[in-house]
Formats: structure tokens, C-alpha cells, sequence
């Protein structure tokens, strides 16, 4: 019976060890980055003045709600 657990683990092993990627395997994952970098790049791009709006919008709210808590600490 144990050694039927120590095969089932060398058969466990052997498979982890195929599945390590190569060369090809890192230069597919830098292909990959590479192009997930740049669809990040094209959304920001695309969405810039949508961000810079939403940011305008936060600090003015922020501004509204520090002049808030100053006011309502002088009454």
C-alpha cells in the first residue's frame, strides 16, 4: 500500500516537471505583457480626459467637504 503512494507520487512529480515552461513558455509571457502593456497604454489614452474629469470632480468634493468640517467646527 505505501508503495503504491510513493508511485502515485514520483507519476505526481514527473507531471509538475513537464509542465515547467521553457524558453517558449517565458517568451510567450513576455509577448503577452508586452501586449497587455500596450492595451493598458490605449485605454488610458482613450479614457484620459474621462479620468481627468472624475479627478476634478473628487478634489472638488474633497475641497466642499474640508471647507465643510472647517465651518462646522467654528459653530
Amino acid at each position: 500500500m505505501e508503495e503504491k503512494g510513493l508511485s502515485e507520487g514520483r507519476a505526481h512529480h514527473t507531471v509538475m516537471r513537464c509542465r515547467t515552461p521553457g524558453r517558449s513558455g517565458r517568451i510567450r509571457s513576455r509577448e503577452q505583457n508586452i501586449i497587455l502593456l500596450v492595451l493598458a497604454v490605449v485605454i488610458v489614452a482613450l479614457l484620459w480626459n474621462f479620468i481627468g474629469m472624475i479627478l476634478r470632480v473628487a478634489l472638488f468634493a474633497v475641497v466642499v467637504y474640508l471647507v465643510y468640517r472647517l465651518l462646522q467646527s467654528y459653530t
